[in-house]
């Protein structure tokens, strides 16, 4: 089951559920084959670094709710199968709530480290985008615009089309800038790019190098 979750297509959270299904059947056997061995339990726990994997809530809750309904009915039908000492053997419901619960524990920790790691890739990926793109416009800004045409020139060595860079600055803008001030000034930079955004090709880049001075960068022009 796990197998088929990892290499099939369906949906994600479907994928999700199958795993974590998948990986507490596998536990369950392992402590059936151990005649219910309290270390065989253990089991369960090496597999939530596992389910953590698919950075989901539910193959949590679907091994929670596994431990608690097969510990508790196993338990019940064929104690020897799940527990090796007799309190459980003779409370098999109630040593499964235990289980449960402190099972849902190690779980919860694996929950908060996956939250914690999904905030800090977050702030990363935001400040990655900040460090390369303008904060006004949004385009690439001149340390992205370097790399991109850095790659293009090693792309296009020894093919016909090479890339072309256009260079670009707006005529009078001080004078609007002086006579209807900044925001004014702002919005019709943001409005220039969004025109050269509208005039490329997908493939093409167009970035803002400072001030009213914007970059085409064409990919593929006839040489």
């Amino acid at each position: 089951m796990t197998v088929a979750a990892i290499w099939s297509r369906p949906p994600r959270v479907v994928r999700a559920l199958v795993a974590g299904l998948g990986l507490m059947v596998i536990s369950a056997i392992v402590v059936h084959l151990s005649g219910g061995a309290i270390e065989a339990h253990f089991h369960f726990f090496a597999m939530v670094p596992i389910a953590a994997l698919y950075e989901s809530w539910y193959p949590f809750g679907v091994a929670v709710g596994f431990v608690l309904v097969h510990h508790g009915v196993i338990g019940t039908i064929n104690s020897d199968a799940v527990y090796n000492h007799r309190a459980a053997q003779e409370h098999p419901w109630t040593w499964a709530a235990i289980h449960a619960a402190l099972f849902a524990a190690a779980c919860v920790g694996a929950l908060i480290n996956w939250k914690l790691h999904e905030g800090a890739r977050g702030v990363a990926v935001h400040l990655s985008h900040q460090a390369h793109h303008d904060a006004l416009t949004g385009l690439p800004n001149r340390t992205l615009l370097h790399k991109r045409t850095t790659e293009a020139l090693a792309a296009a060595a020894g093919l016909d089309q090479q890339p072309t860079m256009l260079l670009l600055d707006l005529d009078g803008f001080k004078q609007i800038n002086d006579t209807l001030g900044h925001l004014h000034g702002d919005l019709l930079l943001v409005e220039v790019a969004q025109r050269l955004l509208s005039s490329v090709r997908p493939e093409d880049m167009v970035g803002r190098l400072g001030g009213d001075e914007f970059a085409v960068l064409l990919t593929r022009c006839p040489a």
